[in-house]
């Protein structure tokens, strides 16, 4: 019977997978988005049609490019049958809480802790269970490849124990999410004297480490910032909020890398004067795949990202501490470093003094 079912599971062609990632993907957000949003005392809208919606056509996307361009593949792993196919429905529901919690911070700026902890003891025990759902090894040196000879250096323990290792990594990428975000809050709250992100913002990245492993989170992170300025503005009109919610971000970040694994793990650019023929060449060819075999490369990436964040974060705060005058002839002013507008008075009023807003506007 479990052979028929492999059999059958591998026949299946992709469209039927991309069904089965939609609906995975919209019964989650479906059931989910409502109370989610009510934990959150947010009003709830539209947003559970939303969420439906958007998990119906990106859930279907994601099974159909895992199943028909394998965009998850990688020449170290590649699971046996069935969980090539379970794989899917694992990353389907990884999708589905991403989309609820992004409806939940752009409604309330709020992140629900049982959606998250959900979605960590889901990733864990699904990993555990299978022992191959990862997308990247816990520990992989490809600068031990030798083009022709040998693969990449893969420990042995991975294959006598990929039970334990599916926990590991897992775990290990959870561990790793949670310490890059509460890193950078921690040192954007000390740059900017006030939180710049939210206990929720952490674990998210935390339940994003467990299904998608350390290496994939390290990804997601970079990928986040870059969305935020480009879409940041978007996000605060749409949440109505002053301060700009940062969950989206780390989801769309972690929704990008699971479409785009296969290229982004394989990318690699010749920077050499002499032409594409080194690219086997470790001195003269980056790749991201080597970059995270190399412990030390590693550790210098991570003391620049941790410099330029506090560097940026200066910035931030001696901008935001500049005096700013009323724009002559404008209706604002400039009240605890936000602008307000300045209250209409009766025609027979006298005029407004310009030395300092009154207390109702701060």
């Amino acid at each position: 019977m479990t052979e028929w079912i492999t059999l059958r599971m591998a026949e299946a062609p992709a469209s039927t997978w991309a069904v089965v990632g939609a609906l995975v993907t919209a019964v989650i957000c479906a059931v989910l988005t409502r109370p989610a949003l009510v934990t959150c005392e947010a009003p709830v809208r539209r947003w559970p049609l939303i969420t439906t919606i958007v998990g119906l056509v990106v859930g279907a996307a994601l099974a159909y490019c895992m199943d028909e361009f394998q965009c998850q593949r990688t020449p170290e792993v590649i699971p046996g049958q069935p969980w090539q196919d379970l794989r899917i429905v694992y990353h389907s529901i990884c999708l589905g809480l991403l989309l609820v919690i992004t409806a939940t911070d752009l409604a309330s700026l709020y992140i629900p802790n049982f959606v998250v902890n959900w979605g960590l003891a889901i990733a864990m025990i699904g990993a555990f269970v299978s022992g191959e759902l990862q997308m990247a090894h816990l520990w992989v040196d490809w600068n031990e490849e030798i083009p022709g000879l040998r693969g990449p250096y893969i420990p042995d323990w991975i294959q006598a124990h990929q039970h334990w290792h599916a926990l590991a990594w897992s775990l290990v990428g959870a561990i790793v999410g949670w310490v890059l975000i509460d890193v950078v809050r921690r040192i954007a709250e000390f740059a900017l004297g006030r939180p710049a992100m939210g206990a929720g913002d952490v674990t998210l990245m935390a339940m994003i480490g467990a299904f998608l492993g350390w290496q994939a989170t390290v990804i997601a992170f970079f990928i986040a910032p870059i969305l935020a300025l480009v879409l940041g503005p978007l996000a605060r009109r749409v949440s109505k909020e002053m301060a700009v919610p940062y969950g989206p971000f780390l989801a769309m970040g972690a929704i990008i890398t699971m479409f785009a694994w296969r290229w982004i793990w394989m990318f690699e650019i010749d920077i050499s004067s002499t032409g594409p023929d080194s690219i086997d060449d470790r001195t003269t060819a980056f790749a991201v795949r080597r970059m995270f075999g190399d412990w030390m490369l590693l550790t210098g990436l991570s003391v620049v990202a941790l410099v330029g964040t506090v560097g940026l974060m200066a910035l931030m705060r001696l901008f935001w501490s500049l005096p700013i005058q009323r724009v002559a002839g404008g209706p604002y002013l400039e009240v605890g470093h936000q602008w307000v507008e300045e209250p209409q008075l009766p025609p027979t009023a006298p005029p407004a003094s310009d030395e300092a807003a009154p207390p109702s506007a701060s």
